[in-house]
């Protein structure tokens, strides 16, 4: 017993974070049939796919429980001495659920005939305390959709946009709902996996118990499919082509079967799983993954091919040039289903090995991987320019190992059931976004041809030169004269500007003399891009402006301990995670005119010191006097320092450099340092975790470096860090009976550390001096403490002292609090605010104005209860407190504080928030109408504290700037109806509906912009979120004709022609989501355009149409039996189905323009108001013509109907 004991303080000191690895638990009992009494000692076996899960024993009262067991469907076999052995199939276990289950065993019959039992899964159970839907691989196999999320939003109160897309829980934001596959923590909202690979998809939406946390909305678990003591696989075909026009194809398979077997010890006739494995795979070819219900526009083929070849016209003056997409009209377009260039490939792979040593030990090593090459769409391309579309890679892969060690019990022991089990696991992602054909070539981006300038020197001063004493035409500058052209075939689209406008003007005065007449005529210089179509569309031939990638890397140790204490099942643990998020951009296109803005900047003027007198061959004078160019090696720029040396010039060399006389490839990143990349704050790159050229950081530099450390060359290197946050969470829970209540009480404490430095004044970028640290001007008010900042009359030599501040609330030089600092700011010489400063001569920002983050511990108490009103019924009800990290604007950008002062209305990261809490109620009963069927009634309400939302900083020094804080708070309100009915007959059926009152001072992190911009940045009022759908109605309906003896469909002429037959069908119904109507009409369709639009009504008072969607799946299936090499009969399953989706082709609109109300239509052609300025453009028609189709948006549609016809092959 001691030695039991000891096991179980081991376990708990080993336990870690809640029972990720998603497992559930078998509870039962074994009873003889006759009579009903309990059989002690009897064994007790679960099984899935041959292979043996666990086992128990029964005690003294019949009783057993075995766990953990992996999601999934069961065979639970029993067996007695002197009684027939029983075999129940399919035992439904549940993610985080006991599943119960009673086993009759006969005696005195055939013992050596086993009886089979089929198990029937319940519709009440009276313990439950998690709200909480299940998906299982059955019904996720036969429902009209591939994607896990979206299975998981049939569940009541989850809220999804539109198919595939991230989920609100019960009004929270969606960032508030996480995902796990197989106890894996998925970073963000992207969860593709096989279909075949997924064994059950499980939503849990109240009542979550204390295992977890880091989320204030919901938890998807999705388990994955294990082993199998047999070989077995499938295959799997799908295709759209020729039925919808958008391209779907896919193919899939899976295979699962033993590594490793050995001869069973209790029967040596029949062999024991050591090791197996489960392998499944998709690759996917999708023309149009998200079309739209109203198509898309493009410029017809042969007009297209016409524009990209001669893009320009000359002007009906004859000077300049006109754009010849000003002149399209509705004949020359034409609207497609499918959008243009958006195609995906992508691949996903999904495998899990399971080694059992032995019976109570188990080692489960998975994983998954998926890949997704795409172009990326674009709306202001989709019309001309689709052809550019950017290219993004993602590659994703999550990897875990778990040991789990099951302890036996002796019956009557205090201890039963303990185990525990430990998982490391690792995710990463990376993405890459860039032009397809130039890639990391960044020279190439931008490059349009070879521009050759001609120069001249200019003389219009006629005067004595002080130095030579000569009097004549002083040279005073350099005028261009020509450019000569030679086109580059890297980007023959941009070129073909340049060309056609040099084909127009056979000489060059007033058209190509400089690089500046030539931009004003519509041709492209290197470093430029083809501009807009009356801010409508983009032209031909723009490419991406560059390319980005990142790389996101998560490491997690998780673990937990379990054991029941008489009534008592207690769980606790920990869990430890850090993630790395590195980053890196890059414009790539303006490279060109960077250089050309650094490069001969040293040599701009010219050395009055040194004139040069022109002679004659005779020693004449000629009238003329030269200067040659002044070399300023304090001006001179690195990258001109390596222009010059490659081209092997001396460095004082004062010979002009024609930039856009070079070709691409002479160029390299490197030749820039990173603060000429960075550009005093309107960078050309942004980084944090690699170096300023994109190369991974190898050690982590601190962050005082980034300020201080400069290289061989003397260049600031401006190393950032990765953002590595670390979060460690412990938990204990309790779930036990006290009479008929079931209580599930937990505590959870987490830790969160961002892990970086953070300001340690928000209104302070230098340093400051504090009152006890200011004593020349006498004693302060005795309201004023000794750390509160003192603000002066003037920087450099203070006088007097106009205010003080302690934290965000402010001082006259009195003591007296005051509201607003206005006064301070307007009394001190430069009518602004001015702070007490360390040292006034040194305005750059350094280390010395951050701390550390201070590590954020959140205490979380969850409780949960429910007790039996009757044998069927239920009451439940729980109380939870949920916290979850910053998810938005978190990061130390130390790239910011340093340009702060350049930047015209700054927007920082806030890397101080803290974490957002939400508290969570809900009341509920659920009752069993039917051996088959349960309603279940719930009220919840939530209270959401502490979200992220932006924020001015009004009066910081040395500018005000804005930020985010947890200044956002709402309330949520709903009540669900839930109607579960198993099958019965030929029919299953889920269906509920939920009303939600989901108010809010935020929908998300930047709605406040608007508030701020208005002159209202305090204000705080409660509105409809804009995910706040008011009625959501969703019903799954299964019908399925059995075949054989079973069959119970119609027959034509005495065949049974519906046999294996079944349709499923998913309904969604929900009423539209709120929008704020606007005032005034604005040219919305238009971008670019500065338009002040006017708030009409409240804030989210108007509402969009309600929304239907009906999704249908119809499948057969079909039994093939063929002859092996050995003429043994063999045979395979195959499943013949269609797939539609959006049945009825519903035209939902999900985005109207908020003057009108409209998908179509802002109101702008038709407002008496811009007649004038309609008519005032290139065409008139044209104009009208081109921003009617860009009205017609196609994201303010939903997806239209789908149709896919797919294949299943089950061996």
């Amino acid at each position: 017993m001691l030695r039991r004991l000891s096991v179980f303080c081991a376990l708990f000191a080993l336990a870690v974070q809640g029972i990720y690895a998603q497992t559930g638990t078998l509870k039962g009992k074994v009873v003889d049939k006759a009579n009903g009494e309990a059989i002690p000692f009897a064994n007790v076996v679960i099984e899935r796919n041959g292979v043996q899960s666990g086992g128990a024993t029964t005690d003294f009262d019949g009783m057993f429980t075995i766990k953990p067991i992996d999601p999934g469907k069961y065979t639970v076999k029993a067996s007695y001495v002197g009684y027939q052995q029983v075999q129940v199939d399919g035992v439904l276990i549940n993610s985080d659920k006991i599943t119960d289950l009673t086993i009759e065993l006969s005696s005195g019959v055939d013992l050596d005939v086993v009886e089979f039992v089929k198990y029937k899964d319940p519709v009440f159970k009276k313990d439950e305390t998690v709200v909480q839907k299940t998906v299982t691989r059955e019904d996720f196999d036969k429902m009209p959709t591939r994607s896990a999320v979206t299975a998981a939003a049939t569940s009541a109160g989850a809220y999804q946009s539109s198919e595939g897309s991230a989920i609100n829980v019960r009004g929270q934001r969606s960032d508030g709902t996480v995902y796990y596959v197989d106890g894996v923590k998925v970073r963000g909202s992207n969860v593709s996996l096989p279909q075949r690979g997924i064994e059950q998809v499980s939503t849990m939406l109240g009542g979550v118990p204390a295992q977890y946390g880091d989320a204030v909305g919901g938890i998807i678990n999705i388990t994955t499919r294990g082993p199998s003591s047999i070989v077995t696989g499938g295959v799997e075909g799908v295709t759209s082509e020729f039925l919808d026009g958008y391209g779907y194809n896919l193919v899939g398979g899976s295979i699962t079967g033993p590594i490793w077997t050995v001869k069973d010890s209790v029967d040596p006739s029949k062999n024991r799983t050591v090791a197996g494995f489960f392998i499944s795979a998709e690759a996917a070819y999708i023309k149009d993954g998200t079309p739209s219900a109203v198509g898309n526009w493009k410029v017809k083929d042969d007009v297209l091919k016409n524009l990209e070849e001669e893009p320009l016209r000359k002007h009906t003056s004859g000077s300049g040039t006109l754009k010849n997409a000003e002149f399209l009209t509705m004949d020359d377009l034409e609207n497609v289903k499918a959008k243009m260039n958006v195609a995906s490939k992508e691949y996903r792979a999904q495998g899990k090995f399971d080694v059992k040593p032995s019976g109570n030990t188990t080692i489960s090593l998975g994983g998954s991987f998926d890949y997704d090459n795409r172009h990326n769409y674009f709306f202001p391309y989709s019309l001309l320019n689709y052809g550019k579309n950017a290219q993004q890679i993602t590659t994703e892969g999550r990897a875990y190992a778990r040991f789990t060690q099951k302890f036996d019990s002796d019956t009557g022991s205090a201890i039963q059931n303990a185990f525990y089990f430990i998982q490391v696991d690792y995710s990463n992602s990376h993405q890459t976004t860039w032009d397809e054909v130039h890639k990391k070539d960044v020279f190439d981006y931008g490059y349009v041809g070879k521009f050759e300038t001609h120069k001249t020197n200019t003389y219009n001063t006629y005067g004595t030169d002080p130095v030579s004493g000569y009097t004549g035409w002083m040279h005073d500058g350099f005028r261009d004269t020509l450019v000569e052209f030679t086109r580059s075939e890297l980007n023959p689209l941009i070129a073909n500007y340049t060309s056609q406008y040099y084909s127009f003007f056979d000489e060059p005065a007033g058209r190509y003399e400089n690089l500046s007449q030539i931009l004003q005529g519509n041709a492209m210089l290197n470093g430029m891009r083809p501009d807009n179509v009356y801010s409508l569309w983009y032209m031909t031939g723009r490419l991406n402006n560059g390319y980005s990638f990142s790389d996101n890397s998560q490491f997690r140790l998780t673990a937990s301990g379990s054991a029941d204490i008489g009534d008592h099942a207690i769980q606790l643990g920990f869990e430890y995670e850090q993630r790395t998020e590195r980053f890196y951009t890059l414009v790539a296109n303006s490279l060109w005119t960077l250089a050309r803005q650094l490069t001969n900047f040293h040599i701009a003027n010219l050395d009055a010191s040194n004139p040069q007198p022109v002679f004659d061959a005779w020693d004449v004078f000629q009238d003329t006097i030269n200067y040659p160019r002044l070399y300023d090696a304090n001006a001179q720029a690195y990258v001109d320092k390596n222009i010059r040396t490659k081209l092997g010039l001396p460095l004082n060399s004062t010979q002009w450099i024609d930039i856009d006389a070079l070709d691409p490839e002479f160029f390299s990143l490197d030749m820039f340092s990173a603060d000429e990349l960075l550009n005093d704050g309107n960078g050309y790159i942004n980084y944090y975790g690699y170096d300023y050229l994109g190369n991974k950081q190898t050690s982590r530099p601190s962050f005082e470096s980034f300020f201080t450390d400069k290289d061989d060359n003397g260049n600031f290197k401006r190393e950032i860090a990765p953002f590595e946050p670390i979060y460690v969470a412990g938990y204990i829970q309790d779930k036990f009976a006290f009479k008929d209540l079931v209580f599930n009480i937990g505590l959870r404490v987490d830790r969160y550390d961002a892990n970086q430095m953070v300001l340690a004044d928000k209104y302070l970028m230098q340093q400051a001096k504090t009152a006890i640290e200011v004593t020349q001007f006498g004693k302060h008010p005795s309201t004023i403490g000794d750390d509160f900042v003192v603000y002066v009359n003037d920087a450099s030599n203070p006088s007097a002292i106009l205010g003080y501040r302690d934290g965000d609330t402010w001082y006259n030089a009195e003591g007296t609090e005051i509201a607003d600092p206005t006064p301070i700011a307007e009394n001190s010489s430069t009518g602004g605010i001015i702070p007490y400063l360390l040292d006034p001569n040194n305005t750059a920002v350094t280390a010395d104005v951050f701390k550390d983050y201070e590590p954020q511990t959140n205490i979380m108490p969850r409780v949960a209860f429910s007790f039996p009103i009757s044998d069927d019924a239920v009451f439940f009800a729980h109380y939870d407190v949920l916290t979850q990290r910053p998810t938005f604007a978190q990061r130390t950008n130390p790239i910011s504080y340093l340009y702060i002062q350049n930047f015209t209305s700054p927007n920082l990261a806030n890397p101080d928030l803290q974490p957002e809490r939400t508290t969570d109620y809900e009341v509920g009963f659920k009752q069993k109408l039917s051996p088959a069927s349960a309603i279940s009634l719930s009220a919840f309400y939530r209270e959401l504290r502490d979200q992220i939302q932006v924020i001015p900083v009004n009066f910081a020094y040395p500018k005000t700037y804005t930020t985010y804080g947890n200044v956002d708070f709402g309330t949520i309100k709903g009540f669900s109806v839930s109607y579960d009915l198993r099958r019965t007959g030929n029919v299953r059926l889920n269906a509920n509906y939920t009303l939600q009152f989901a108010d809010g001072t935020g929908s998300s992190a930047t709605t406040g912009i608007t508030l701020i911009n208005d002159g209202f940045p305090n204000l705080r009022t409660l509105s409809p979120l804009s995910y706040d759908v008011r009625h959501r109605i969703v019903g799954n309906i299964d019908y399925r004709l059995p075949g054989g003896d079973d069959y119970d469909g119609p027959r034509w002429f005495g065949k049974p022609i519906f046999q294996n037959t079944g349709a499923n069908i998913i309904l969604n119904a929900r009423s539209g989501e709120p929008y704020s109507a606007q005032a005034n009409i604005t040219q919305a369709a238009a971008f670019g355009i500065n338009d002040r639009s006017r708030l009409a009504g409240s804030i989210n008072g108007s509402r969009l149409p309600w929304q239907f969607r009906l999704d249908l799946r119809v499948d057969r299936s079909f039994t093939l039996k063929f002859k092996g090499g050995e003429s043994k009969k063999k045979g395979a399953e195959m499943n013949v189905y269609a797939q539609i989706n959006n049945l009825l082709d519903a035209d939902n609109i999900v985005s109207v323009y908020r003057a009108t109300g409209n998908p179509d239509d802002d109101g702008y052609l038709t407002s008496p108001t811009t007649q004038g300025i309609i008519e005032q453009q290139t065409s008139p028609q044209s104009f009208r013509d081109l921003y009617t189709i860009k009205l017609n948006n196609p994201g303010n549609y939903s997806l239209p109907r789908r149709i896919r016809l797919g294949v299943m092959i089950d061996f």
